[in-house]
């Protein structure tokens, strides 16, 4: 018995030092620099991504940049439309609203200077926006505002969706080292 133990003792140890020099040698990787480096199709890495989601909630996870969050969307309808479908109604201007902010032609943002630098913000007086503003509410005007700053700032030429790796704890990009040292955290309570 004192062997297995020594030797698990061992293998902890080892797995340490693994975990220390992953950690540090890979701080600086992103998800992008790893597309760069190791070509493959963007559904192969969604597919990958996402199987770092173990469990229903997650630390770390994915997020979808510039995807509309549909909750804004459900509760306006569900206040506005009580008994005149409101989840359909809800559903339609999400699809309506994601199509349009994949729409190139449609430009809300303006520039202006901060600390001497020119930067684009949303334009708070765009029509669309207004108009969402007037008939939905603040919540609704929020979604789309942040999932057009997201656009703007992740793939401003095509207008998609990207997928990037999330701390869903701190709300901001997670590394590859965090990604990492969460699935080893995973791993060691599973077993």
């Amino acid at each position: 018995m004192e062997a297995i133990n020594a030797k698990v003792d061992q293998l902890e140890k080892q797995l340490e030092q693994k975990e220390a020099q992953v950690s540090s040698g890979l701080q600086s990787f992103s998800p992008a620099i790893i597309h760069e480096k190791f070509p493959l199709p963007d559904d192969h890495y969604a597919q990958c991504l996402e199987s770092l989601m173990i469990g229903g909630c997650t630390a770390i996870g994915i997020k979808r940049m510039g995807q509309l969050d549909e909750e804004p969307f459900y509760h306006a309808c569900k206040s506005k439309y009580r008994d005149d479908d409101p989840e359909g109604k809800a559903a339609r201007l999400v699809s309506i609203w994601q199509e349009e902010l994949k729409n190139a032609f449609w430009n809300p943002f303006t520039a202006i200077l901060v600390d001497g630098e020119e930067k684009d913000v949303v334009d708070e007086d765009d029509p669309k926006l207004r108009q969402l503003w007037t008939e939905y509410g603040d919540h609704t005007c929020n979604a789309v505002k942040n999932a057009l700053r997201e656009l703007h700032e992740y793939n401003p030429k095509r207008r998609q969706a990207v997928s990037e790796l999330w701390n869903f704890r701190e709300g901001r990009k997670a590394t590859v080292a965090e990604v990492l040292k969460y699935i080893f955290e995973q791993l060691k309570m599973r077993n």
